[in-house]
């Protein structure tokens, strides 16, 4: 803590913070003097999000602790992203809602679907909405892999047999 407060107070007397940064840090931010960049609210964990919000601007916050360690910042703006910025985004979340949407129609769909398969070829299994071959076994362990001292080690078993 010692360290953090002789650094704030170095930042309070007029030294160049992004050189502060890069001559103090302990993390990725040295390499760009501290600059975290722009980022919307819920991006950072809840120190960095009070101090963020609430710091006024061009003001070296108190140290704040985090998971990480202690921080000092330094707001120099907020704004409200334009649409051209924020598109990326946004077209990521849409995408994503789309597909957990499909996704979540496609399981009901497969659960719920009445589905007639030739008995040559197999059962319909709703629970894993698939095909169970004819003949085909469920498999059944008893034995956890940390028991294997209890069963007698197999050799040879990488190919198929005849």
């Amino acid at each position: 803590m010692l360290r953090i407060t002789e650094i704030r107070t170095k930042l309070a007397g007029g030294a160049d913070f992004a050189a502060t940064a890069r001559e103090s840090s302990d993390d990725s931010s040295r390499d760009t003097g501290g600059d975290l960049g722009c980022r919307p609210r819920g991006a950072y964990g809840d120190a960095f999000e009070n101090a963020i919000w609430q710091l006024p601007l061009n003001t070296v916050s108190d140290p704040i602790k985090s998971e990480f360690g202690y921080h000092l910042l330094l707001v120099r703006e907020r704004r409200t992203a334009s649409f051209e910025e924020a598109r990326p985004s946004l077209e990521q979340a849409v995408a994503q809602a789309r597909g957990k949407a499909l996704q979540e129609w496609l399981n009901e769909a497969t659960h719920t679907a009445k589905v007639e398969v030739n008995p040559l070829y197999g059962q319909w299994d709703p629970v894993t909405g698939s095909t169970k071959p004819t003949g085909a076994q469920e498999p059944s362990l008893t034995l956890s892999p940390l028991d294997s001292s209890t069963v007698p080690a197999q050799q040879g078993t990488t190919g198929a047999t005849r």
